[in-house]
Parts: C-alpha cells; sequence; structure tokens
C-alpha cells in the first residue's frame, strides 16, 4: 500500500476457497490489480481436501489466510472473515465469491459512493455475467413468495441502462461492501443457512434496520456463477431447497411458509422426475431436504 492510502477508508476483503484453486487466483489477481488499495485481504479455507489454498497462499503471500478445522459453510467462513478484518481496523468489509473478478477501478468506486451516501449500508457493483460481457443483473432479486424461488433480473446493457447510483431491493450477494456501522447493527451471517439465502437473509436484516442498497454501475464486476459447486449439482438442489423453505419461515408468517413448502415440494419433485440424468439421487437428495426442514436440521446436512 502507498502513502496515500493510509488516509482512506479502509477495506477488509474476505474470499472463500474450497478446492477451487483456478478461479480464487483469477480473482486474487484481479483484485491485485484495483487502483483502490486501502484494503486488507483475509482467504478463508472451508476444509479443501485438494491443498489449493496452500498453493494460492505461496503465490499471494502478502494477504491473510485463515484454515477452519471444520466446515460451517458460506454464512460461517464470511463471519470468520469479518471478525478477523474488523480487528485489523476494517471500516467497511467487501464480501465476495471466489468466482467474482473485479474490473480494476471497481473497489475505489465502491468506496466513493459508500462515503458519498451515508444512507447506504450496502453497495454493490453492476455485476456481470462472466461469459456475456453485455448481461448484467439489473437487481439482485428478491424472494418471491409466490413463485416460491428467488427472482433475479438480468437484462442486456444498453443507451438506456442505468448510469448512476441507484437503489435496489437486494444486491447480488457474490459481491458486497458493507458499512461496519450496518454490520454492528443488524449482525453477522446467519450460519444456520449452509450454502444458499445467507446472503439474502444478511441484505435483508440490513435493509429492516433501515439502511439503503445501492448498485454503482461505474464498479464493474463479472460473475461465473456457481463456479464452486457447480450448476445442476446434487449439493446445490438440496440446500437450495432447504434454505429456501428456512429464510421464508425466518422471515414470513406460518400460511406462507406452508404455501411454499407445498408448492417447492411438488414443483421440484415434477421437475426432478422428468430429468434425465440421476433421477433417484436427485430424489433422494430433495426429499432428504424437506425432511431436514421438518426435524430442524440447519447448518451442514449432507
Amino acid at each position: 500500500m502507498d502513502l496515500q492510502s493510509k488516509n482512506k477508508l479502509k477495506v477488509g476483503i474476505v474470499i472463500l476457497n474450497w478446492n477451487n484453486y483456478e478461479d480464487t487466483k483469477e480473482c486474487l489477481e484481479s483484485i491485485g490489480h484495483q487502483t483502490y488499495e486501502s484494503f486488507d485481504l483475509v482467504v478463508v479455507d472451508g476444509m479443501s481436501t485438494d491443498h489449493s489454498t496452500e498453493r494460492i497462499q505461496k503465490e499471494f503471500p502478502k494477504y491473510n489466510y485463515i484454515y477452519l478445522d471444520r466446515d460451517i459453510g458460506y454464512g460461517g467462513g464470511n463471519n470468520a472473515g469479518i471478525k478477523f478484518l474488523l480487528k485489523e481496523g476494517a471500516e467497511a468489509v467487501l464480501s465476495m465469491n471466489n468466482d467474482v473478478i473485479l474490473d480494476k477501478n471497481c473497489l475505489e468506486e465502491l468506496v466513493k459512493e459508500l462515503q458519498r451516501n451515508s444512507k447506504a449500508g450496502i453497495i454493490g457493483p453492476r455485476m456481470y455475467s462472466y461469459s456475456d460481457r453485455k448481461l448484467f443483473q439489473l437487481s439482485g432479486g428478491y424472494v418471491n413468495v409466490l413463485k416460491s424461488k428467488p427472482s433475479p433480473k438480468w437484462v442486456k446493457e444498453d443507451s438506456e441502462s442505468p448510469i448512476e447510483p441507484f437503489e435496489v431491493i437486494k444486491l447480488p450477494g457474490a459481491c458486497i461492501l458493507v458499512r461496519k456501522e450496518a454490520l454492528e447493527y443488524s449482525g453477522l451471517f446467519d450460519e444456520g443457512f449452509f450454502l444458499y439465502y445467507a446472503d439474502t437473509d444478511f441484505e435483508k436484516r440490513i435493509s429492516d434496520q433501515g439502511w439503503r442498497q445501492v448498485s454503482v454501475p461505474s464498479a464493474k464486476a463479472y460473475h461465473k456463477i456457481s463456479a464452486t459447486v457447480g450448476k445442476g449439482s446434487l449439493k446445490l438442489l438440496y440446500y437450495d431447497s432447504r434454505d429456501f423453505l428456512y429464510y421464508v419461515k425466518k422471515h414470513h408468517n406460518l400460511a406462507t411458509t406452508v404455501y411454499c413448502f407445498v408448492k417447492s415440494w411438488t414443483e421440484k419433485n415434477v421437475h426432478t422426475l422428468l430429468a434425465k440424468e440421476d433421477k433417484l439421487k436427485k430424489l433422494i437428495l430433495l426429499n432428504m431436504a424437506y425432511l431436514h426442514f421438518l426435524f430442524g436440521t440447519r447448518g451442514k446436512g449432507l
């Protein structure tokens, strides 16, 4: 860090790695090219079995590393990193997935908006698709209980796309800059959400405290989406199904929870019955997810 950066707002960056050397390496390389240099970074290893974090540590020795001794999922891993960064004096924390790549001005633009807008608790970049750089999330979506799923809105960038910072209901949780005061008001991630909905719950709790969520188009990031877990994986099916219901239960009434349970269970079982591959495995894990919800299994379930 240069001498000038000492007078700037200190940002803490937390990144989780689990058996994913290539994506984490590319992510860290993009951070190393940031024009904003006043930051500390910690990589939290979620009990990788391929020694990927050790390889990364050798290549990026200036950063901090935490090796967890048990698998506590997305929320738990983020919490471990956030606690470390706050102790190091971070005034804001950037939580980002290891499959996100930052444009070189991204962090600087996020910090600029955080300092300009005192009502903003969470700031996020314009999140583009890594594979289609003209496609971005207009918002991170929200849990539409009538559809029983999150409802992100992906749009093509054109001359009418917003160019100034604007408020959203929910930012894409893959890359969010959170004000320290908002963390102190709302608390850290709920570790009961093991892989999914931890960010949705986290952001909602911050919004419920009156903080605003703001998207900054001049800050650009590119998301590979589900690079660690894998699209269509059995793990995704289980945790997405189970933790969606926990989110609804936590933030909605009993009638809504029952409605979502029945609708989600019916639709996903029908969809799985029509699947061409791993039909039996998917049916077993899917219904295990709903049973675990009924029995109150939280955190790691597989």
